[in-house]
């Protein structure tokens, strides 16, 4: 219960602070200084993060229905990226290098069709991103409309971020839900659009890609998210701890050889 109230606490002092910065920075406070009180940053609560047969159900079953086909791109562009929806809606084809076969991040679509309406990314780090062979074969046949973006809805319209999460929703977790069951706990149900991004950082890390290269992939110089499934997923010190012969049970093990050399460096009772 402590951890929730001080969890709250954190999030009124930020609320609070925000505005008063921003009145300050825009010259309504004139004379005053930000208030000097240090927090640290609050923790948010960690979306589901889907399993690979799960997003392999969610694509056959947009494979299935031609009206969804369009929702099964977006999912492998999310699922193979790691982009945040409103980065995936925003991409436009100039954004990608097709000699380098790579995706480069340096705007993120906000409002409007022209590249002054186009935002900083919101980690404010530009980006590339190598196209994995995955996503590659689905860019190569989408069509390449007037407007310059690369995904579009099922009748050829601009898609909306809103629009993709409530079709995600009621399209595809809602008819799957039942082969995925959870009781009592977060599960495939409760997943959405970021969860892939969380399936990204997780796939990686459990395929053993470097700490620093998927940060870069992500566009994040540090990344609690990614600490996370680092951690989870750290093979390498399991095998490390797989190789230590704790009880001396294995033949050949450092323990064993030790204890071997003392019993021949002990004279017996035979040469006394």
């Amino acid at each position: 219960m402590l951890a929730v109230d001080v969890q709250i606490f954190k999030l009124r002092e930020f609320d609070k602070k925000r505005p008063i910065k921003w009145f300050i920075r825009e010259g309504y406070l004139l004379g005053k200084t930000p208030i000097a009180l240090k927090l640290g940053k609050p923790e948010s609560q960690r979306p589901y993060c889907y399993k690979p047969d799960e997003v392999r159900a969610m694509l056959d079953h947009c494979a299935s229905n031609p009206r969804i086909a369009w929702l099964g791109d977006v999912i492998t562009a999310l699922a193979c990226t790691g982009l945040r929806i409103s980065e995936l809606v925003g991409l436009r084809w100039s954004d990608f290098d097709w000699e380098k076969r790579a995706l480069i991040l340096t705007r993120q679509a906000a409002h409007g069709d022209s590249d002054e309406g186009r935002a900083p990314l919101k980690s404010k780090r530009s980006r590339m991103l190598a196209i994995s062979k995955d996503l590659w074969p689905v860019l190569q046949r989408l069509p390449r409309l007037k407007d310059g973006y690369v995904f579009h809805g099922p009748r050829g319209g601009r898609l909306k971020d809103d629009f993709v999460r409530l079709r995600l929703i009621s399209q595809v977790l809602h008819p799957l839900k039942d082969r995925f069951p959870t009781e009592g706990e977060k599960g495939f149900a409760d997943g959405r659009l970021h969860s892939f991004r969380h399936y990204f950082c997780s796939v990686c890390a459990d395929s053993g890609v470097p700490e620093q290269r998927l940060m870069a992939w992500m566009g994040h110089k540090d990344s609690e998210m990614i600490r996370h499934y680092y951690h989870l997923n750290d093979g390498e010190a399991r095998r490390s701890m797989d190789e230590i012969d704790f009880l001396a049970t294995r033949s050949g093990s450092a323990a064993g050889v030790q204890e071997e050399q003392r019993e021949e460096d002990t004279p017996s009772e035979k040469s006394a």
